[in-house]
Order: C-alpha cells, then structure tokens, then sequence
C-alpha cells in the first residue's frame, strides 16, 4: 500500500513540475508575441516616417525647381544661381532617392509582421 501511495505522490509531483513547465512556456510565448507587435509597430513608424521624408523632399525639389526658373530675377550672377541651383536641385532627387529605397525595404518587413 505504502509503494503505491508513493507511486501516486511520485506522478502527482511530475505532473505538477509539468505544469510549471508549460506555464513557464505560456508566458514565454506570450513575451515573444508581445516583442513582436513591438516590432511590427517599429517599423510601421519607419514606414510611416520614410513616406513623410519621401513628401517633404519632392516638396523640396518643386521649390528648388520653381527657384531654378526665377533665378534670373536673382541679383547673383547667373552662373552661380545655376550652379547651385543644380546642386540643390541634384541634392534634392538623391534625398528622394533614398527615401523611396528606405521605403521599399522597410514596406515588405512592414508587411511580413503585419
């Protein structure tokens, strides 16, 4: 009688130490799954900062552009105003360049988390 009452105490403990052990999973899984929403929100901001930097540099190569055609009105020889104009103007596209090949790589990481 007394090696079966030992036997049953024995399987209650492992099923005990069991439950411990997949509570202890539960919430790992559950840490992880919060980490991941972190995640995706990141780069939903990335996302989301990468399109306003993409609108704000074609803003800016419109106004360099309009700027380009008044520079004759400008008092600086016209050389110059070209010169920097163009450079300007140059400086502009490359910056909209960049943002919309940080807005392609970020958007299909955006959308794998999603």
């Amino acid at each position: 009688m007394l090696d079966s009452s030992s036997a049953v105490q024995t399987q209650v403990q492992f099923i005990q130490d069991n439950g411990q052990t997949l509570q202890q999973i539960v919430e790992q899984v559950q840490s992880t799954e919060r980490d991941a929403n972190k995640v995706r929100d990141f780069f939903a901001n990335v996302e989301t900062f990468s399109k306003d930097v993409l609108k704000s540099t074609e803003q800016i190569a419109n106004i360099t552009q309009e700027t380009a055609a008044a520079s004759p009105e400008v008092a600086a020889s016209p050389e110059e105003q070209s010169a920097t104009v163009t450079e300007i103007s140059n400086s502009a596209f490359e910056l909209a360049k960049v943002a919309e090949t940080l807005q392609s790589d970020v958007e299909p990481i955006t959308k794998s988390l999603l």
